[in-house]
């Protein structure tokens, strides 16, 4: 059997990426240019909704934006090492004492989503896998992947997906900021002199496994293991290092860059029934996000502001990222999501079953 030409493929790939090259300039000036004029007119969260904003303006126009190779991971990678890096012991055996509630919340999370999901079928009329996947508040590629698998629409899940997470992390940042109390917690970042060696290895490893563990289909890997590694290079004393604030800056304006580029003029007018539909269940889920909030406010010592961005199913990396800026919990919203994210994705296909019997039985009912 004859071996693929290698040299020719690598040329192949180079000129694609040599083709690249403007959209990518085009891409990283339009980010740059959004956190500027967001942090002039004091937008909250302005390195990550500046770009995702300006991105998806420029997207939705009609111009290509392609977002840095890479830069997407890179930067979950210095988000979740920054958080991992301040999981201390006595932080961790807050969080453990909060565990019952977390797993209390992944369930109400459940719920509503779910019922999410089966107003979304109801608007659209897609079919149950698509629906599902869809609203499941997980990563948005492992979720078109198993919507694919099981028959559903990859590109409706992605395109609800997006906008949830678009939705979810333009206004929860702004309403948390407006509306909500700084939680006073400062955080006492170490100097980096000499430290860089320590700070550049554990980024290195981090990146490694998260590359080896998501090539295993490990949902979020990017964010979750670097903040697993960080969480026992600070818990065993082995480092003190802090994550400088230039690269916290870079990390969110990449991501905010592919937030934006996800958008796509045409796919929003090709499926308008599902555009609508996705706005309408994002409203729904924010206002359960807030109800829920309260709830766990008034049962734990967890601050109302703290209990909403722990709750909101929005992106990790963006909800740790506003609560930096307003000084909240960032480790207890931090776990809050990683132990909604291993649940769900624990137990993901038992609770799509569970969603297809639902619908079921209420298509049943609808008919009889």
């Amino acid at each position: 059997m004859a071996q693929p030409d290698r040299p020719s493929e690598d040329k192949t790939s180079r000129r694609k990426l040599r083709a690249l090259l403007p959209s990518i300039a085009a891409g990283l000036v339009i980010g740059a240019l959004g956190s500027i004029g967001a942090r002039q007119i004091g937008l909250p969260l302005p390195n990550l909704l500046g770009p995702l904003i300006l991105c998806a303006i420029v997207t939705l126009a009609g111009i290509t934006l392609t977002p840095l190779p890479g830069g997407r991971e890179i930067g979950q990678v210095v988000v979740g090492l920054a958080i991992g890096l301040r999981l201390l012991p006595e932080v961790l055996q807050t969080i453990l004492g909060l565990l019952p509630a977390m797993i209390l919340a992944t369930i109400g999370v459940v719920i509503v989503t779910m019922a999410a999901g089966l107003l979304l079928r109801h608007m659209t009329g897609i079919d149950r896998a698509t629906a599902y996947f869809a609203t499941a508040p997980v990563g948005l590629a492992e979720m078109a992947s198993l919507a694919h698998a099981r028959g559903g629409a990859a590109d409706i899940t992605s395109l609800v997906h997006t906008i949830r997470v678009s939705a979810m992390v333009t206004a929860v940042p702004l309403l948390v900021t407006w509306f909500g109390r700084d939680g006073g917690i400062i955080t006492h970042h170490v100097g980096h002199r000499g430290e860089w060696v320590d700070l550049i290895l554990l980024m290195a490893i981090s990146a490694a496994a998260a590359f080896f563990l998501k090539r295993l289909r490990l949902p979020n890997a990017w964010l979750l293991i670097p903040i697993i590694i960080g969480a026992l290079a600070a818990a065993t004393g082995l480092t003190s290092v802090g994550m400088p604030s230039p690269l916290l800056v870079v990390a969110q304006v990449v991501i905010g860059i592919w937030l934006g580029c996800r958008f796509r003029r045409a796919m929003l007018t090709k499926l308008p029934r599902v555009t609508i539909a996705a706005c309408l269940t994002t409203l729904l889920l924010l206002i359960a996000a807030a109800a829920g909030a309260a709830l766990l406010a008034s049962l734990t010592d967890v601050s109302f502001e703290t209990s909403f961005l722990s709750l909101a199913p929005g992106g990790v990396t963006e909800m740790v990222l506003t609560a930096s800026i307003l000084h909240l919990d960032v480790p207890v919203i931090s776990a809050f999501h990683l132990v909604r994210i291993l649940l769900l994705t624990s137990f993901s296909l038992v609770l799509f079953r569970v969603f297809e019997a639902m619908s079921r039985r209420l298509d049943g009912t609808a008919q009889s």
